[in-house]
């Protein structure tokens, strides 16, 4: 029972982070737990008609401490997956700098804060923000730049997903200002 009820709570959560980004679907090679998807794949992605925006991602779990695990992101600077974090403390990382950001209960079960440096796995970051997520699956993660999350996982060239956002059909624009109340006034 516990395991079934983990199972769906594990489940609640992922898809909080999908909604919560506007994320229409998750591409991945095989189960998405173990994929490895070659980073290339984004440029077919992007080619389609229906898809407006295809964003690389890595998620990886790793031990930050002997005592603490948890997941770690990768994601580019300007990826959407960005807007859905609410920044309490610190600044966003840049791409390609060794700069991690910390959920808000991760970054207080490692006594972190923006301006200290922490080592993952045999490499230092320093800690730039401390955020808040749209899914228990952030508060208690890492979010790395993309490329060093590469490099720290030895995956260069790979990601774990594409997270593609479709473009609107023609109309469903002013369907949703509709909905929304929102008008062009006279």
């Amino acid at each position: 029972m516990a395991l079934v009820g983990f199972s769906r709570s594990f489940e609640e959560q992922w898809l909080k982070l999908y909604e919560s980004s506007g994320t229409d679907l998750a591409v991945v090679q095989k189960t998405f737990l173990n994929t490895s998807v070659d980073e290339r794949v984004g440029e077919k992605l992007r080619a389609l008609p229906a898809v407006a925006v295809a964003d690389p991602i890595i998620v990886n779990l790793m031990d930050l401490t002997p005592e603490v695990n948890a997941l770690v992101y990768g994601w580019l600077a300007d990826s959407l997956e960005m807007n859905t974090l609410t920044l309490l403390q610190g600044r966003p990382f840049q791409d390609d700098q060794p700069e991690v950001m910390l959920g808000e209960v991760l970054a207080e079960n490692l006594g972190k804060k923006p301006g200290e440096m922490m080592d993952i796995q045999g490499s230092s970051y320093r800690v730039v923000g401390v955020f808040r997520g749209g899914s228990a699956l952030e508060a208690g993660a890492a979010v790395l730049p993309l490329r060093q999350l590469q490099k720290l996982s030895d995956l260069g060239g790979k990601v774990t997903a594409f997270h593609v956002h479709l473009r609107k059909a023609p109309g469903q624009e002013l369907d949703a200002q509709r909905h929304s109340g929102s008008s062009h006034g006279d």
